[in-house]
């Protein structure tokens, strides 16, 4: 019996025994083609990969102690797509994993940039001073990987170190002189820059300047000075880890320079007193007469000679100041608000080697403050964790490493002296 099949456009489509296929006509058969494959033995390539978010060019090589690390990377696969992208950190010294592979939660394009921060998985703390890889792990179509490593960063979460920053004036020119020392033993120095002010908090005379890493002093000769005004100068120095640090100096009273007495002689206060001719300093109090608070006055001695002859000299401008500072605000931690930038104080923090501090609104109107003093306690007024310890015209602290129990409450103390000590 002849095998039925079903027709098709007008013809019979099916196989007849003893027949050959070219007997049929061409509409009988039908041609289906696969979408198609590529082969692909070789992993994706990643040809650049480097710290930070920069260009290639701007490879950093510092970062702050913080928990984000970032890496930046340009990865491609010419025979099939790039389907995953994975990222870790690992110690330089031991190879040890801070952060295990992990995947990103956003899309990860063939290049850009990502910070690497566990993705809430794992507490990271990076140590001082150590050097971390950040990976890449680039996965294609058909399974093969690569993995590429940054050629490492070193924590550094300390700011550079101002030590010896002195400002003199030299009345004879009428300029100002300052020296300093500045160093950060972690990534180094990057800049340093000077302003001048009227206040140890402020550059109202000449803002920030840069000036040479070479130089540890310069001489300030084209502002112009007034007499009697106090003058401060600031120096604000960036390590390369990108942390800065600004530092005041001592505060400097504008005096005239005078090869006779500078003011015309006036016995408002005192008149002349005769003294023993051998003396060389005498006590004021001594002589019944009141000085009073914020008082400006000068001393003028005449010498005489048996022959009658007579030197005038004047002293410098001296003034009287008998209150100390007026008290300022001490803040707690190193947290900034977002609105105002201002520091807000913290009554608790997770860091257990680390204490900060800073502080403002101490002012003397009188002789000006000059020189701050801290300590840390175990209650208010207390230096039972670190004594008395002189930090210049400073306004902030960070102390690390030191060793704090948890569940302890630690107070800093903060000690404004002025001019009149």
């Amino acid at each position: 019996m002849w095998p039925w099949y079903a027709k098709r456009n007008g013809f019979f489509q099916g196989r007849l025994g003893g027949f050959h296929s070219s007997s049929f006509p061409k509409a009988c058969s039908v041609d289906v083609q696969s979408d198609g494959f590529t082969v692909d033995t070789s992993p994706p390539i990643c040809s650049q990969v480097w710290d930070g978010k920069s260009d290639l060019q701007h490879d950093v090589e510092y970062a702050p102690s913080s928990s984000k690390l970032i890496i930046s990377w340009v990865c491609y696969d010419n025979e099939s797509p790039i389907v995953r992208y994975r990222f870790s950190v690992k110690t330089v010294r031991t190879n040890e994993y801070v952060i295990p592979f992990y995947a990103l939660k956003t899309l990860v394009n063939s290049s850009g940039s990502a910070i690497i921060t566990g993705g809430g998985r794992i507490t990271v703390k990076y140590e001082e001073g150590q050097s971390y890889h950040v990976g890449i792990e680039a996965v294609n179509a058909v399974g093969l990987k690569t993995v590429n490593w940054t050629n490492g960063v070193v924590i550094d979460s300390t700011p550079p170190v101002v030590k010896n920053l002195k400002l003199t004036f030299d009345p004879k020119n009428d300029s100002i002189k300052a020296e300093w020392t500045v160093s950060d033993v972690q990534s180094g120095v990057e800049s340093v820059a000077w302003g001048l002010g009227t206040n140890p908090e402020d550059n109202d005379i000449k803002n920030f300047t840069d000036v040479s890493l070479i130089k540890t002093s310069i001489l300030i000769s084209d502002v112009p000075l007034k007499l009697g005004r106090t003058y401060f100068l600031r120096l604000f120095a960036v390590n390369k880890a990108g942390l800065s640090s600004i530092t005041s100096s001592n505060g400097v009273v504008i005096r005239p320079h005078c090869a006779k007495p500078c003011f015309p002689f006036q016995d408002d206060l005192l008149g002349f007193q005769r003294i023993d001719g051998l003396s060389r300093s005498i006590e004021l109090d001594v002589l019944n007469f009141t000085l009073h608070e914020g008082l400006i006055f000068h001393v003028t001695v005449t010498g005489v000679n048996m022959l009658g002859l007579k030197t005038t000299m004047t002293s410098q401008q001296v003034v009287v100041d008998w209150t100390p500072p007026e008290s300022g605000d001490v803040v707690d931690g190193n947290l900034t608000s977002p609105v105002s930038q201002e520091f807000i104080d913290v009554d608790y923090q997770r860091e257990g080697g680390v204490l900060s501090a800073h502080w403002s609104g101490f002012q003397d109107t009188e002789s000006g403050v000059v020189e701050y003093h801290w300590c840390v306690g175990t209650a208010q007024g207390a230096c039972d964790v670190q004594s008395m310890t002189d930090a210049e015209l400073q306004t902030k602290l960070r102390i690390f490493p030191i060793i704090l129990q948890e569940g302890q409450r630690y107070f800093f103390t903060v000690e404004a002296i002025n001019g009149a000590g």
